[in-house]
């Protein structure tokens, strides 16, 4: 099923995930996360799919990212406050630090890509069931990656991204 969402892009909703079974609470939590330790940063891949990769320590991230991290934390409260459009492939994280924020990014058509220390690949935390791509994002997050060079690789090929490959830190 193809709807248009609130902010005129074109969205996949699986009818067992529509917006008013996203409970607040959840909501909440997740946007709650995104304020809290380390950094969370959006990407798109050579194929336009999107990503965010989120350290879990004080790892920063490219040096082009943390000179807009602000840019990218409300462009991440932007797609946490829009309809879920995809559902997660993966179980829930057993990890207390972001696990709300995860499932709810990759409710929303986003992989999750997780680091814990400098040096280390981020790992893949959450895989979406149908992936977004750039222009199904709320306008300003599309605006945000459509300004930004896509990295050159496809996320659903990869189960880690080392920090080589995503840019200079």
């Amino acid at each position: 099923m193809s709807l248009v969402s609130g902010n005129g892009a074109r969205s996949r909703r699986d009818p067992m995930h529509g917006p008013d079974d996203d409970p607040r609470g959840a909501a909440d939590s997740a946007l709650a996360q995104l304020h809290g330790a380390g950094f969370d940063w959006l990407a798109a891949d050579a194929s336009g799919q999107v990503a965010v990769f989120s350290s879990l320590a004080a790892l920063p991230p490219p040096e082009a990212v943390f000179r807009g991290i602000d840019a990218h934390r409300r462009a991440l409260e932007a797609i946490l406050r829009s309809p879920r459009c995809s559902r997660s492939l993966l179980p829930p994280s057993t990890l207390p630090e972001k696990k709300f924020l995860w499932r709810a990014l990759a409710d929303r058509g986003l992989y999750v890509y997780a680091s814990y220390r400098a040096g280390a690949p981020y790992w893949m935390a959450d895989a979406p069931e149908t992936p977004v791509h750039v222009f199904d994002l709320p306008a300003f997050a599309a605006g945000l990656l459509g300004a930004a060079r896509p990295l050159a690789l496809r996320f659903r090929h990869l189960s880690s991204v080392t920090a080589a490959v995503l840019g200079p830190g």
